[in-house]
């Protein structure tokens, strides 16, 4: 069966993708001279292993049933990814438009994996689980403890989102493909360290 066909098996996609990362912690312990050329492909590689795993993140979430185009697009650009040897400049362009691509798909929010994550560093939460999203599936952000307190209206469609008494409506859900919270952050503070 080949690894890239509709029913690839998930483990193999983890397989592939700590192999890269072997392929890459290889050189850095073996022939890594830190001179300014090696650096710099060592950054383009590290700077792409980070959307690589947003995308992974995505797939791999259980909550939500993927769309065939999202799974398409990260398998596609997956196997390029998985290519031996230090990508090229223009290689790097194209997997990042290629991962951003599918994450679009996939969040539907409209925004880059380094917007999301730039939006995500100016709200400087603590904790992740901020993010929400409204039966439309528009994301929204609740600050403060990060537990629903009052109930609004999406400003995008309407839908009510929000909560009482810390509890999201049943309607609103949380938007785990932005942090990764599988929980509000009202929830996460009430675990012990």
């Amino acid at each position: 069966m080949d690894f890239f066909s509709v029913d690839h098996k998930d483990d193999e996609i983890v397989a592939k993708f700590y192999d890269r990362l072997f392929i890459i912690l290889n050189f850095v312990a073996t022939d890594f001279d830190n001179n300014s050329q090696q650096i710099s492909d060592l950054n383009r590689e590290l700077d792409l292993i980070f959307y690589v795993g947003k995308c992974m993140q995505l797939y791999f979430n259980s909550d939500v049933v993927y769309k065939k185009e999202f799974v398409k697009v990260f398998i596609d650009c997956f196997r390029k990814f998985c290519k031996p040897g230090i990508h090229t400049d223009d290689e790097i362009v194209e997997l990042k438009e290629g991962f951003n691509k599918a994450f679009k798909i996939r969040t539907g929010i409209g925004i880059g994996i380094k917007e999301m994550n730039m939006i995500i560093e100016t709200f400087d939460f603590r904790q992740k689980g901020h993010w929400y999203k409204c039966a439309n599936n528009h994301v929204y952000c609740i600050t403060e403890c990060g537990g629903a307190s009052q109930i609004g209206n999406c400003p995008e469609c309407g839908q009510q989102i929000g909560g009482t008494l810390h509890r999201l409506l049943e309607s609103n859900s949380i938007a785990t493909e932005l942090d990764g919270a599988t929980k509000s952050a009202f929830d996460y503070s009430l675990e012990p360290n």
